[in-house]
């Protein structure tokens, strides 16, 4: 196992900032995931971690040994990319042996190590198989498995999913991270897709524009996001942003008699879809209409309007109003969250309680 820490790096290309002032440690057999939108720099920093892309300026460090200029070949680390990058011409076996062929390892040593991987991932039965005749996830495996048998410090994931269908992402993504548990070696998986984050990480890093917007486990990013873009990118739906100015009619007073001010001005409040109930007109709360309702098996999505703002709220199916209908909104005080509207950022419920 080993650690990693990335010490105020940075790399442009030209005039475009791709990661910005990087600091992140990772620990001994931690399973890190870089997550955020296509371009906000995840992958790129995967990438000088692995070698393949310079720093501009900064250090990475591997167990307190400075990598930031040494060759990919002299760091240690194993990498399974999103296309897998398998060699047609061979078979799984040989896919799974080059890198080990290449350090001029005994024919036996890397017979026992191809084995001994490939039965840990089921693939035992497929090693005289080319690429072409395997399914995507029988791909995914063999890249996964080539990366075991070289023992590495380090795994390093790049998006190694996104090429299988929904379903069997969800079983790869658990032999993934069971494996990981089982090996104990210290991995940096990059995706953009939330969940995967969620499900996989001891720690999730959310990035965007390059930045790192913040940095927690599962449970710390979904329960207080650092700010706005967090809490909508976090979350699945993602969490409701009302930004209570904007609310009229009376229904900002409203809003703004929770927080101890006039109308809210300034302050956005963040409602989780799953934390709202709907109630009857008349009771102390605000009212929404009901625009859409989707039926996702046991749940509904319930799409309502709220002064000119979408709201999305996750009910059981027979809980759900019909669309066109008007109802009442709730939740708990404590399941509220409050963002300073101008920057962003999460205030302190009772800095937002004395605004």
């Amino acid at each position: 196992m080993s650690t990693i820490q990335f010490s105020s790096v940075r790399k442009t290309f030209g005039d475009v900032t791709a990661v910005d002032r990087l600091d992140l440690a990772v620990g001994n057999g931690e399973f890190v995931v870089f997550v955020g939108p296509s371009g906000c720099g995840k992958t790129t920093s995967l990438r000088m971690l692995a070698g393949l892309d310079e720093v501009s300026s900064g250090c990475i460090f591997i167990d307190d040994r400075d990598i930031t200029w040494a060759p990919p070949r002299d760091r240690d680390m194993a990498m399974v990319f999103q296309s897998y990058a398998l060699y047609p011409h061979m078979t799984v076996a040989e896919n799974i042996s080059f890198a080990l062929t290449l350090r001029r390892m005994g024919r036996r040593e890397i017979a026992e190590r191809v084995q001994r991987a490939a039965d840990m991932l089921d693939i035992g039965h497929l090693l005289q198989r080319r690429p072409k005749e395997l399914s995507g996830g029988q791909r995914q495996r063999v890249a996964v498995c080539r990366a075991i048998v070289r023992d590495p410090k380090v795994f390093l994931f790049d998006e190694p999913l996104s090429n299988l269908d929904p379903q069997l992402r969800t079983s790869a993504r658990g032999e993934i991270r069971a494996l990981q548990r089982r090996l104990g070696v210290t991995s940096v998986y990059v995706t953009h897709d939330q969940i995967e984050a969620m499900t996989m990480a001891d720690r999730i890093v959310v990035m965007r524009d390059g930045k790192v917007q913040q940095i927690g486990t599962p449970v710390e990013v979904f329960e207080r996001p650092a700010n706005i873009f967090v809490a909508g990118f976090i979350g699945s739906p993602p969490m409701n942003i009302l930004h209570l100015a904007a609310l009229k009619n009376g229904i900002g007073a409203y809003f703004g008699a929770h927080i101890g001010t006039e109308n809210g001005a300034g302050i956005a409040l963040g409602l989780r879809p799953e934390h709202l109930t709907f109630r009857s007109v008349g009771t102390d709360a605000p009212t929404v209409r009901i625009t859409q309702v989707e039926m996702i098996g046991y749940e509904c999505l319930v799409s309502a309007e709220i002064s000119h703002q979408r709201i999305i709220v996750r009910v059981e199916r027979g809980l759900a109003p019909d669309v066109g209908e008007t109802v009442g909104l709730s939740w708990l005080e404590h399941e509220m969250h409050f963002f300073d509207a101008s920057s962003g950022l999460r205030m302190e419920q009772n800095t937002a309680l004395s605004t």
